[in-house]
């Protein structure tokens, strides 16, 4: 992975050197591929599937990952299609660090009430982050019964320093 490099201010008169030209090289590469994480689920694979009513990790293997951000922002992007057993609601959060992401303990970053299936796609900018490894996860609950995200569909979990 490129990692960016600070340049000194340029002059107008500055002649573009061979070392200048490859910290340019070398940073262009680095903003062609921030840090990042993804995590596609294919079709077919087993169902996740809970009956907690408060927030749990979704997958502790692929939806819980570390990255080492330059600091500032970072995109963190989720999709799948959620199940109901009843006419319970799922409900999703993003936790960094170990915390959520949102203020709601009973709803994180809000919920569905699928009538039978209904897509689900979070798409959530967190600020501020200091330069420095930082774990991001994917949790969710439900209020009754079971909810289910279903494996005829595509799930997938992003991460990305904007």
């Amino acid at each position: 992975m490129a990692t960016w490099t600070d340049i000194d201010a340029f002059t107008a008169s500055q002649l573009l050197t061979k070392d200048l030209a490859e910290l340019l090289r070398t940073n262009q590469d680095f903003l062609k591929n921030p840090p990042s994480y993804l995590y596609t689920r294919g079709f077919g694979d087993a169902d996740y599937t809970t009956v907690a009513v408060a927030f749990e990790l979704i997958d502790g293997t692929n939806m819980d990952e570390t990255i080492t951000t330059f600091g500032g922002d970072v995109i963190v992007r989720f999709s799948a299609r959620l199940l109901h057993s009843t006419t319970g609601w799922g409900y999703f959060e993003i936790y960094v660090d170990g915390s959520p992401i949102s203020n709601d303990t009973d709803t994180g970053l809000g919920g569905i009430r699928p009538t039978y299936a209904e897509n689900v796609a979070i798409h959530k900018r967190v600020t501020g982050l200091a330069a420095g490894s930082h774990t991001f996860a994917m949790y969710w609950q439900t209020d009754t019964g079971t909810a289910t995200l279903d494996r005829d569909s595509m799930i997938q979990f992003e991460i990305r320093e904007d």
